[in-house]
């Protein structure tokens, strides 16, 4: 990705968590969000606005906040639903995935 690019990746990235935050009922305020994800309200200005690169785990706090899936977050290309119908995986594969994290799950009890 270039720089160009880039600038406007968070700046969408922005919009669209200013879009679910408005849309929250009841609203939820740059404020509230920011204290419960532990930012200061001028830090969600930014990355509402594009100016700051949010950091991965951030962005997983704010979805949890707006009780969305963290791709509802990700501009055009990057949505979760073009990622997956670009992926080419078997049943079979996913199957072998899921018993292999079933099995490691029971081995973790």
């Amino acid at each position: 990705m270039r720089k160009n690019n880039t600038n406007g990746f968070y700046k969408r990235i922005g919009q669209l968590i200013k879009k679910k935050r408005v849309a929250t009922e009841p609203l939820i305020s740059q404020e509230t969000l920011g204290r419960l994800i532990g930012l200061s309200r001028v830090s969600v200005v930014n990355i509402e606005q594009g100016k700051h690169r949010i950091h991965i785990h951030t962005l997983f706090d704010i979805a949890n906040v707006l009780q969305e899936d963290v791709s509802e977050f990700f501009p055009g290309d990057y949505s979760k639903e073009k990622i997956v119908s670009n992926v080419k995986v078997s049943s079979e594969e996913i199957n072998n995935l899921m018993e292999q994290a079933e099995s490691k799950k029971g081995m973790k009890k």
